[in-house]
């Protein structure tokens, strides 16, 4: 290359000092960037940590209120339960003995002896009504009358479905023979 051709010796250099110059510039545009980013970061961090203490903060305050209206709650119950307690009756248990002592039979074989009377009443009144029975037969003309006799002392008797089934079986059968 000529120095003298196109471009001259002060061109050479001048473009030289505006190159290096550029590349300075650009060097500390670069560190300017880099620096930036740093602190970027480090407001983003910050922000991180300020988003996470406002969020734990309505966190706590969340469960503050609840804690408190569970309390007032809890101690309105208390006082419910007081204010019961307070307008029961107090009995003393002396008192209920006594009473239960007078009411009690001062005989008890006395009641014995009337489950053994009504007892017998029971099985009498049970065999008469069973004796009043029209006799089963299986002639159709005769059906209805000792339906209606069966049904008529099954009532009187007060008795269940099964009972009626037990009573069914002990009528005596004429065909049966002793």
């Amino acid at each position: 290359m000529k120095l003298n051709s196109v471009y001259g010796v002060r061109d050479i250099l001048a473009i030289g000092v505006k190159f290096s110059e550029l590349i300075t510039l650009k060097q500390a545009e670069a560190e300017s960037a880099k620096i930036k980013q740093k602190y970027t970061q480090q407001e983003a961090a910050l922000l991180k940590q300020k988003a996470e203490s406002e969020a734990n903060f309505q966190v706590i305050s969340q469960q503050k209120a609840f804690e408190a209206a569970a309390a007032e709650i809890k101690h309105e119950a208390l006082m419910d339960i007081k204010f019961k307690l307070q307008t029961l009756p107090v009995v003393k248990p002396d008192n209920l003995v006594q009473d239960y002592i007078k009411k009690s039979t001062k005989n008890p074989t006395v009641s014995d002896t009337n489950i053994g009377e009504n007892l017998c009443k029971f099985l009498l009144k049970k065999d008469l009504a069973l004796s009043r029975l029209t006799i089963f037969s299986d002639k159709a003309e005769s059906y209805q009358a000792w339906k209606t006799s069966f049904k008529n002392v099954m009532f009187e008797m007060n008795t269940s479905a099964s009972e009626e089934m037990g009573n069914m079986l002990v009528v005596p059968d004429p065909t049966m023979t002793n």
